[in-house]
């Protein structure tokens, strides 16, 4: 099978979510050469997570209607590859459908599919015609895929494979602390609507109102940032809520802190709650579906996003000792189950189906 294409494509190439792990699955693949489609370059000029892979990525030039014409053109050049897209919505499916491709790979992973009733009513029924006869549709998680089962179409067959994690980057550091250490608790991920970080910076006030010797970490960058440091600014926490931006080595931030504070909303699935369990660094995630599903064996690391939220993370956090002895009991069980080999072999079951 040597000398057989896959073809990513995606909407933008910026760090988060899936992006970050297609340069390491295509490390792992022996079969196949892999190409980039990214529909749409990011505003900012930050580098693409395809630099310094062994992906050759290209960006499409167009916008609105444009972009999917070119799309259309760019496709007839693939044909014969393997087109692997993720979240990609009904009208990219719809122009990889007129384009004739035969081999495509469609990857969910999302929860949200429409804003208003009227895309609502679009979306759908797009969905029902958009999506090819031999198409092969995969999920990053359960709760993904029955969102996608419900909200867009319940047509396709879906096969649920959990994201890659390199187990050589995220694994177990002794860490040195004694009692006089501040304990630093942390976030990671985008700064962005849905991550519940308004009531983050509170409860870290709150937290801090009860033990001094706290210090908190937001890693990360996105729309909200400049509102949540004249926030932080405003409450004169400056001095105890550091802003440490995007990091490209973010296996640093669970070797340097004491825990993940991960409050988030609404996720299909949640990368840094599983990387920081894997550095054996605890976790306080929010109580929905795709964290229920992670810490399945493990409840423990959750708390409902309810009235009770303040309290309930104060105490997890005074029986620390629990919750870190917790932590390495499931990192032995996640590297198993989240495991890069157990992924990669999954879709060379996937990709091999349509040689």
């Amino acid at each position: 099978m040597q000398g057989y294409k896959v073809t990513f494509i995606i909407w933008r190439d910026k760090p988060g979510g899936i992006e970050v792990l297609l340069p390491l699955m295509s490390r792992h693949f022996k079969k196949y050469s892999f190409d980039a489609i990214v529909l749409r370059k990011s505003r900012t000029n930050r580098t693409s997570v395809f630099e310094g892979s062994n992906i050759k990525f290209n960006y499409l030039k167009s916008l609105g209607l444009g972009m999917y014409l070119e799309l259309y053109k760019v496709l007839k050049n693939h044909g014969s590859d393997i087109l692997h897209g993720y979240n990609l919505g009904p009208y990219v499916l719809l122009v990889i459908k007129f384009a004739k491709i035969k081999k495509l790979v469609y990857s969910i992973h999302g929860t949200i599919y429409w804003k208003t009733k009227f895309q609502k009513v679009l979306r759908r029924l797009f969905w029902r015609i958009a999506i090819p006869e031999k198409a092969i549709f995969t999920s990053n998680s359960d709760y993904s895929k029955q969102m996608f089962l419900q909200r867009a179409t319940d047509k396709p067959a879906i096969k649920v494979i959990y994201n890659p994690f390199d187990l050589t980057r995220f694994h177990i550091k002794e860490k040195e602390k004694n009692e006089n250490t501040a304990l630093k608790i942390f976030y990671s991920g985008r700064l962005a609507d849905g991550k519940n970080l308004y009531t983050w910076i509170e409860l870290a006030e709150f937290i801090h109102s009860k033990n001094k010797n706290t210090e908190f970490f937001i890693y990360g960058d996105g729309p909200l940032k400049n509102d949540l440091v004249s926030i932080v600014n405003k409450k004169y926490l400056s001095n105890k809520i550091h802003f440490k931006g995007y990091i490209k080595d973010i296996e640093r931030a669970y070797e340097e802190n004491d825990l993940l504070l991960f409050l988030s909303e609404y996720e299909s699935f949640g990368n840094v709650v599983v990387e920081s369990i894997l550095c054996g660094t605890p976790v306080i995630a929010s109580k929905i579906p795709a964290m229920e599903e992670i810490f399945q064996d493990f409840p423990a690391f959750l708390t409902p996003l309810d009235d009770n939220l303040f309290n309930d993370v104060l105490k997890k956090i005074e029986d620390y000792d629990k919750l870190k002895e917790l932590s390495l009991k499931a990192a032995s069980s996640f590297r198993e189950r989240f495991s890069i080999e157990k992924h990669i072999l999954e879709f060379d079951k996937i990709y091999g189906s349509f040689q």
